[in-house]
């Protein structure tokens, strides 16, 4: 988000504790339970099998606090699994090996189906989060907090960095004006090319609305669109005939997002930190090693680069840690004043009124 905030730069960042903030459901906790429910015990618990067998113990890939074994950690077995069948087809030639060959494809085919009904499942139980047929009282006062929130975000001409699947903020922002999040008449652009409109927000790991088609252009679809089309629905399933979900969904994300579409994100969000001097990032722990090491570089690049955390919890050491593993051995070292915690329960259109606030002081 670009404001002046005592004559320094920021921007935002924003995890899924802001989605939880508005719906205790969205906790990785509580939609794992739902997608193992789903999902039913035995095959459930085959994942299990093969999240033991096919996650790495990396401290970098579990977020500060929270226990393995999440949905993530399900799902990305089975996927690099996927890729390993298919480059072991490369080991095996001639006509000998064809009915191996047949078998391996086969075998990968099918994990990528199972691949997609769990991210499917997933994005089925995020969206599901978001729809409420007859809001209470309870759902009226969430939507009123991440509005205010959305309107502060809008008024500060903000440039945001989320890792949601969900579209709770976009929503939001755009009740409030336009917004821009990467895409313009329906595919994503390359490059991002940001007009007028007074927001911005980016989903660095994708999104509900986004899909990858058979031509491997990534498209958004408007919400009622996605539900009308039951494309979530089709997903859960395992069903790849009306395209794919493009979502980062997996427990080692480095690759993914040196990869198309999650690649120009990501070398947005650079371009941004190499520009700024203080970022504030909310609702995030610290769990993903490619927005560590980006965070990293951002605070290593310049001794008055500031992180400004927004957490009900002061944890800034465990923060600090995860940091500090992601510089090279040729970049300075971050000093612990470089990182501060605030405790701020998102969303929280307070925090947000106090940075224009002192950016409207400081001019």
């Amino acid at each position: 988000m670009r404001i002046w905030f005592w004559g320094v730069s920021v921007i935002l960042v924003f995890g899924n504790g802001l989605s939880i903030g508005f719906d205790s459901r969205l906790s990785t906790e509580s939609i794992t339970g739902r997608v193992v429910a789903s999902l039913g015990d035995s095959y459930a618990g085959m994942l299990r099998d093969l999240a033991e067998l096919g996650t790495p113990e990396d401290p970098d890939t579990a977020p500060v606090g929270v226990v393995r074994g999440g949905f993530e950690q399900l799902a990305g077995p089975v996927d690099r699994l996927a890729d390993a069948l298919v480059a072991m087809q490369r080991l095996f030639t001639g006509s000998i090996a064809s009915p191996l060959l047949t078998g391996l494809r086969e075998a990968a085919d099918g994990l990528r189906q199972h691949y997609v009904r769990i991210v499917g499942t997933v994005l089925h139980e995020v969206d599901a989060c978001c729809i409420t047929e007859a809001p209470n009282t309870e759902r009226h006062a969430s939507w009123q907090a991440m509005n205010a929130f959305a309107a502060e975000l809008v008024r500060l001409q903000a440039i945001v960095f989320t890792l949601n699947y969900d579209s709770l903020l976009m929503s939001a922002l755009l009740e409030h004006g336009m917004a821009y999040d990467g895409f313009r008449f329906g595919t994503l652009n390359v490059p991002l090319d940001r007009w007028s409109e007074p927001a911005t927000l980016y989903h660095l790991h994708g999104s509900v609305a986004w899909h990858r088609s058979a031509d491997g252009l990534v498209r958004k679809l408007r919400l009622e669109e996605v539900r009308d089309q039951g494309l979530l629905d089709a997903w859960a399933s395992g069903s790849v005939e009306r395209g794919l979900p493009a979502v980062i969904l997996g427990d080692l994300k480095t690759r993914y997002t040196e990869q198309y579409p999650f690649s120009v994100l990501y070398d947005e969000l650079h371009r941004k930190l190499s520009q700024e001097s203080l970022v504030v990032v909310g609702g995030y722990s610290f769990g993903d090693r490619p927005l560590n090491r980006a965070l990293a570089r951002f605070l290593s690049r310049d001794p008055r680069n500031r992180l400004v955390v927004w957490n009900p919890a002061d944890t800034a050491g465990a923060y600090l840690s995860r940091l500090r593993r992601q510089l090279l051995e040729n970049e300075s070292p971050i000093s612990d004043t470089q990182v501060t915690v605030e405790q701020v329960l998102l969303p929280d259109a307070d925090a947000v009124r106090r940075l224009g606030d002192a950016a409207g002081a400081s001019r």
